[in-house]
């Protein structure tokens, strides 16, 4: 046989060409009409005949398909379904009325002409009864880890990291990795296990006698590369205030902190700053009140500014809030070493307002033990009203003693008379 050739037919099976076996339809040929192969056949006046199944389609690289066998172009047509199945009326479905609406028989569909309708079209019910799986969180052991972003200070923000099994305790301190490099920072919450939502960011060793004595190197760093730029702003004119200069834990980076009240064009003090620290270098522009908290102090309290020691973020301050607490519209009374309100006027503001909502308003006319009379201040803290008596006296009463009055009848003597 030569190469190529194609493969001998089998006796008694006629060529059918095509992968399915079966010959192509032409314009004039319709689609074979008669039995179903497999079925029994009955001819008029003669006993049943059984077709003969049509043998396996085989394609031209000679393998068989049996799905293929006994396939037909003739539709099969659906039994048609019984009473009972039709939902148990006792009656054909060409019995019922032509305005009857499909029946739902367990999961099936029947449409009223006998045939399964389309499942697509059945009715699904309001709350499905798939439900999705909760998704397990990664059990993990973390540490809470306190540690500097520059701005920050050394009472920066709080952080989660992955302890990795590793024991450690409130004070320790760490080496951690965050977006800006490795970092040195101080354990705050210890080490737990519990359940964790997304990635957490490595905890990487304990602080080992290297890592502090690179701490203490890039400090003194820190300082030369500070009176370097301080000395290279003054000679260049910039319009800006260095506030501080931070190198990284690897000591390849150098970020100095600044502050302006405009845009300020520093492309020529980087260029100075490289080629003498020969690190990269990157600028950035703080406000006021990061240069507070970067630059520390005593407040009017006697106290360390809560910026500098363990505010975490700036809530926003209004005029409002110092009116609400009676206090002197002074700015050297309600500004803090930024310049801005203080942010202690936001911590009592929801007291003042709770507690303000049980007293007079200042002008209302109250009753007293002394007779009628009108507020004229509150001291909201210790819950007291200053009241202006009828006879022009001020008194002071706690607020259980005072009630609203009631309004004053209005006066028919002074309406114009009606018609």
């Amino acid at each position: 046989m030569r190469s190529g050739s194609r493969e001998p037919r089998e006796a008694g099976v006629p060529r059918e060409p095509g992968i399915s076996g079966r010959a192509p339809l032409t314009r004039d040929q319709g689609p074979r009409r008669g039995p179903p192969p497999g079925s029994r056949e009955r001819r008029p006046g003669g006993p049943a005949r059984e077709t003969p199944p049509r043998p396996a389609a085989r394609t031209a690289t000679g393998l068989d398909f049996p799905d293929e066998a006994g396939w037909s172009l003739e539709e099969e047509r659906p039994a048609a379904p019984s009473p009972a199945t039709a939902g148990g009326l006792g009656a054909h479905p060409e019995d019922l009325p032509d305005d009857a609406a499909p029946i739902l028989s367990g999961s099936s569909v029947f449409d009223l002409a006998g045939e399964p309708a389309d499942p697509d079209d059945a009715t699904l019910p309001a709350e499905s009864e798939l439900t999705d799986e909760p998704a397990t969180a990664p059990l993990r052991s973390v540490v809470g880890v306190r540690i500097s972003d520059g701005i920050q200070g050394e009472g920066g923000k709080l952080v989660e990291f992955d302890a990795a099994e590793e024991p450690l305790r409130q004070g320790d301190r760490v080496v951690v990795e965050t977006e800006r490099g490795l970092t040195i920072g101080t354990v705050v919450i210890p080490t737990t296990r519990r359940l964790t939502k997304g990635p957490l960011r490595r905890f990487v060793r304990r602080v080992d006698p290297q890592d502090t004595r690179a701490q203490k190197r890039n400090e003194a760093r820190e300082r030369e590369a500070y009176e370097f730029c301080r000395q290279r702003v003054t000679e260049r004119r910039l319009p800006m205030k260095l506030i501080r200069a931070e190198y990284q834990h690897a000591g390849n980076r150098a970020t100095f902190y600044f502050a302006s009240e405009s845009r300020i064009d520093f492309r020529e003090l980087v260029k100075d700053l490289a080629r003498r620290l020969h690190v990269r270098v990157e600028m950035r522009q703080v406000g006021v009140r990061d240069e507070a908290r970067m630059t520390g102090g005593i407040g009017s309290c006697g106290r360390e500014l809560c910026c500098a020691s363990w505010l975490q973020r700036f809530e926003p301050v209004s005029i409002r809030m110092a009116k609400d607490q009676n206090l002197v519209l002074n700015p050297s009374k309600v500004s803090g070493q930024c310049g801005r309100l203080k942010c202690c006027l936001a911590y009592e503001q929801q007291v003042y307002q709770e507690a303000r909502k049980q007293l007079p308003k200042v002008g209302k006319r109250v009753n007293t033990p002394a007779g009628e009379g009108i507020v004229v201040e509150l001291d909201v803290p210790r819950r007291l009203v200053r009241v202006r008596c009828a006879a022009g006296t001020y008194e002071v009463f706690p607020a259980q003693q005072v009630s609203l009055a009631a309004p004053p009848a209005p006066d028919d003597s002074s309406s114009p008379p009606r018609d």
